[in-house]
């Protein structure tokens, strides 16, 4: 999933390019796109863990899962942040549990809100080394259901036959944009307009002073 923001260029900035010529207008306006984009990816990353319980490593830019996957040239004035839609291991969310293998563990997705899983459980999953998404280390957190029975959130994968499910929490992508198009993207887009306004203003009238 990913978003893409280019620059209108109008009112005050027409006055101001008059004389730059085009390959200024355009340097001036990638660079603008790049600045923007970078603080954008940012401000969204903040926002992300305002939403959802993580630590700023897991949507810092080397990561992969927040981060800027093009930037703008004088050529193609457009820049990408991309949000990477794998689910996050519920596990990573878990503040209380007994042990391995019993029922009974709370959880905080979201920031100051906890709530109790009377039937989930930590288990360890073989053949899981290391931090995934599949996986916190190779923990993660499922339940068993009775024979026959099938999980309709469809944040669960399915481990073999035995009825046991492992829980994902919210991916970093569906807190940028959900299936209905909302979500943090359309909220900042208005900042993101008019950062991009002032910084291309402030490029154009450097460039005429110089």
């Amino acid at each position: 999933m990913s978003a893409a923001w280019a620059v209108v260029i109008e009112g005050d900035a027409l006055n101001l390019m008059l004389g730059l010529d085009r390959d200024s207008r355009a340097l001036a306006a990638s660079q603008a796109i790049n600045k923007v984009t970078a603080s954008t990816r940012t401000e969204l990353a903040r926002r992300i863990r305002a939403e959802i319980n993580l630590p700023a490593s897991y949507v810092a830019p080397a990561q992969g899962r927040l981060a800027v996957t093009r930037l703008a040239s004088p050529t193609q004035l457009l820049s990408t942040i991309t949000a990477r839609g794998r689910a996050t291991s519920l596990a990573r969310f878990v503040t209380s549990a007994s042990a391995l293998n019993k029922p009974g563990v709370g959880v905080s997705v979201s920031p100051g809100r906890s709530v109790f899983l009377k039937s989930a459980f930590l288990i360890r999953l073989p053949g899981v080394m290391g931090e995934t998404d599949a996986a916190f280390g190779n923990i993660a957190l499922a339940v068993r259901l009775p024979r026959g029975a099938r999980m309709k959130n469809k944040n669960t994968a399915r481990v073999g036959k035995s009825g046991l499910y492992v829980l994902y929490g919210p991916s970093v992508a569906q807190a940028f944009e959900n299936n209905s198009g909302s979500g943090l993207k359309q909220d900042i887009l208005p900042e993101v307009a008019n950062d991009l306004g002032i910084e291309f203003l402030r490029l154009i009238s450097r460039s005429r002073n110089a």
